[in-house]
């Protein structure tokens, strides 16, 4: 009883914590199919990293995540069937612009059913992420608090049990508050040395000698400015991915050189 009881508050944690898995996905699909229409992915899942409670815009936005991503799988399948290039074409009409770069892709050196497994896999968090809205939402109406038990792993919980999660969640916390900006410091550094030497690069090394030096000065001055400080980082990390991935569509380097005059160099 005891081992279950425990195995039903990690599923419980792992439940209330899946918005975080399920944005983690959209970058992953964005990534994994580079399209005009997955960038919607990238783009939602980057502002909801940054606004101020992302675990209660994530669940908010659950069902519309997922009626897209529903979309997206049936458009897959539809594209997976066995039809010539007459009934499916592989190109715009008037243009010469593929319909994959806009998301519309037809397999050919692959089985067909591969898209669409790897597809439906990354949907899987979205449809967790709004069961959980709707159960929380249901609780919520009722005036009820929000259970600590889901699904089948119901049953009498220990006090014990609950004491030790506790203890160990907020362990966690306190090592995550304490040392997680030095991982964050950390990987400012290596991205602002890497070689080739980019604008952007040199932008991450500004930040990373301000807040060594913030850091030297004074302390209390740096925990006054925390929040402004990894807002900027936030928001030029968001400009910086998003113009990297819009940047590989075959269109737009030519639509940059023609207004900005500017090389790849």
């Amino acid at each position: 009883e005891g081992e279950h009881a425990r195995l039903g508050v990690v599923f419980a944690t792992v439940l209330r914590h899946s918005y975080a898995l399920a944005l983690v996905t959209m970058m992953a699909w964005a990534v994994t199919y580079h399209s005009w229409m997955t960038l919607v992915f990238l783009l939602t899942a980057c502002v909801l990293w940054n606004v101020p409670n992302t675990r209660k815009a994530c669940l908010y936005t659950s069902p519309l995540v997922v009626g897209y991503a529903e979309a997206l799988l049936v458009i897959q399948y539809i594209f997976c069937l066995r039809l010539n290039d007459h009934e499916i074409p592989m190109y715009a009409p008037g243009s010469k612009m593929p319909l994959s770069q806009i998301g519309l892709m037809k397999p050919r050196h692959y089985p067909a059913c591969i898209p669409l497994i790897v597809e439906i896999c990354y949907a899987v968090p979205f449809f967790l992420t709004m069961r959980l809205f709707f159960r929380e939402r249901y609780f919520s109406q009722n005036g009820q608090l929000r259970p600590s038990r889901y699904g089948t792993f119901e049953g009498v919980q220990r006090r014990r049990t609950l004491s030790l999660d506790k203890s160990s969640q907020n362990l966690i916390m306190k090592l995550l508050v304490k040392y997680w900006i030095y991982v964050c410091a950390l990987v400012i550094l290596l991205v602002s040395i890497r070689n080739p030497v980019t604008a952007y690069g040199i932008l991450y090394m500004v930040f990373f000698c301000t807040l060594i030096c913030l850091v030297l000065i004074s302390w209390r001055l740096t925990r006054g400015l925390l929040v402004t400080y990894w807002f900027l980082v936030s928001l030029i990390s968001v400009v910086v991915l998003l113009s990297v991935y819009i940047y590989q569509f075959p269109q737009v380097p030519e639509w940059w050189h023609s207004v900005t005059g500017l090389s790849d160099e």
